[in-house]
């Protein structure tokens, strides 16, 4: 049977990399880098006068959305009262209704969130396994594979990956018509986006510092700008 150290021992490299490259270079993370350079903003997604004008990385560095101490049960409750999962309800609501879809959230039901911020912390986190008691859950319903797996790549909506690969070259062709006839290119670099889609395959995305949701939302804005009539000065 599969065992919790041979789960450690079989990630600690991947686990301990990926944690440092989160952690020692920060502003990799909130720049949306590909790889450190002399000139950061050369490979940026956001645009040098945006992120000054913004005051990023060091507003971002500033104010995190969750704070880098403090107990499990303090960290998990700045989760739960994060402004993104507001964001997410607000764009899933809006998103759904679109379709006459009634969007329901039963993962925030008080209850469940009550039982599982008073859970111990043994329960959440051992031996370097996060999620601890939904893979003790699942042994023998997922796949190991799955069960296991230390990261959520391509796992919330799996169809966007594959729509993404079969569309990336409208999606380039839309990247550049944007930046030449909106002011798109006045917020983004959209070099990064475009070489990231070229790469992009069905079985492999490139390790760019880039997702689909990036993609999306400098898809959006170009989308934005065009119906609101601001054309590149």
């Amino acid at each position: 049977m599969f065992t919790e150290m041979q789960y450690v021992r079989g990630n600690i490299f991947r686990g301990t990399l990926a944690f440092l490259r989160r952690r020692i270079t920060p502003i990799n993370r909130i720049m949306k880098m590909r790889k450190p350079k002399d000139d950061p903003y050369q490979t940026a997604v956001i645009t040098k006068s945006l992120a000054a004008h913004a005051g990023y990385p060091q507003r971002g560095q500033d104010n995190p959305l969750r704070r880098r101490i403090g107990t499990v049960q303090e960290r998990e409750l700045d989760v739960i009262q994060s402004p993104h999962v507001v964001y997410r309800l607000e764009d899933s609501a809006l998103g759904a209704g679109s379709y006459g879809v009634d969007y329901r959230y039963p993962l925030l039901d008080i209850r469940l969130l009550q039982f599982c911020l008073n859970l111990p912390t043994e329960q959440k986190f051992k031996h370097g396994i996060a999620r601890r008691m939904i893979r003790l859950a699942t042994i023998g319903v997922l796949p190991e594979m799955v069960r296991t797996r230390s990261d959520k790549s391509r796992a919330t909506v799996p169809t966007v990956h594959i729509r993404m690969v079969r569309d990336k070259d409208a999606l380039i062709v839309k990247l550049e018509t944007s930046q030449k006839s909106t002011q798109l290119g006045t917020y983004a670099n959209l070099n990064p986006l475009i070489e990231y889609l070229g790469l992009l395959e069905a079985e492999t995305q490139p390790d760019a510092g880039i997702n689909a949701n990036t993609v999306m939302r400098a898809i959006q804005l170009g989308i934005w700008l065009e119906n609101n009539d601001m054309p590149a000065s």
